[in-house]
């Protein structure tokens, strides 16, 4: 959405034609799921660390006894609103799951590697990314997003490659936490550079 709201405090715009007409249109929602889970601008830089056993999400935006925890003023990238509401449920099945995903049918589940999300500094900043996350899916739901548009290479929203834990400056494959929520969740994810598929998608969610 080009708000400046990466960890070094500065934007990343996407100004190709379909995201510009989307905003044009007012279809679009902003959120930012680290800034949202408690995480501060500027902040040190974060990145999962390598992978380990999955983390299984208490039902989101509820505790144990089915109490609200998500905070209804939270405002992940950008994710997109279809105009009308489609008749047939999201088509999953024609993008394959978040690598290291798992779909548990009823609520949604995101990898946490055993090592957690850290700063560069060694800081656990686990439970920040976790919350960011939830509060990521509350509001897509709130507001009926079918897609999300999410930032490449971040820990909380990257789709298909991640860095790898060495702050060297590594990519590998793998999915950001908000990303893997959101796709458990049934949402069509994109990265920034996927701008003609999620058009395509979501021509067919509106058809």
């Amino acid at each position: 959405m080009g708000r400046p709201v990466r960890y070094d405090a500065t934007a990343k715009p996407v100004t190709d034609d379909p995201f510009e007409r989307w905003r044009a249109e007012g279809r679009l929602v902003s959120v930012c799921p680290e800034v949202s889970g408690g995480l501060p601008v500027p902040r040190p830089p974060a990145e999962l660390a390598p992978a380990g056993p999955f983390l299984a999400l208490t039902p989101v935006g509820r505790d144990a006894a089915g109490h609200t925890q998500a905070d209804a003023t939270a405002t992940s990238d950008s994710p997109l609103v279809p105009k009308t509401t489609p008749t047939r449920e999201g088509r999953t099945g024609d993008r394959p799951a978040a690598a290291n995903t798992v779909v548990s049918g009823q609520e949604p589940t995101v990898p946490a590697p055993e090592a957690r999300i850290v700063t560069d500094t060694g800081e656990d900043v686990t439970d920040e990314f976790m919350r960011g996350a939830r509060i990521a899916l509350e509001t897509a739901r709130r507001a009926g997003i079918r897609i999300a548009i999410l930032k490449e290479s971040s820990p909380s929203c990257g789709s298909h490659r991640v860095y790898d834990g060495t702050f060297s400056g590594t990519q590998v494959p793998g999915t950001g936490v908000t990303a893997a929520l959101l796709t458990s969740a049934g949402i069509g994810v994109f990265s920034e550079e996927e701008l003609p598929e999620a058009a395509a998608y979501l021509a067919e969610l509106e058809s």
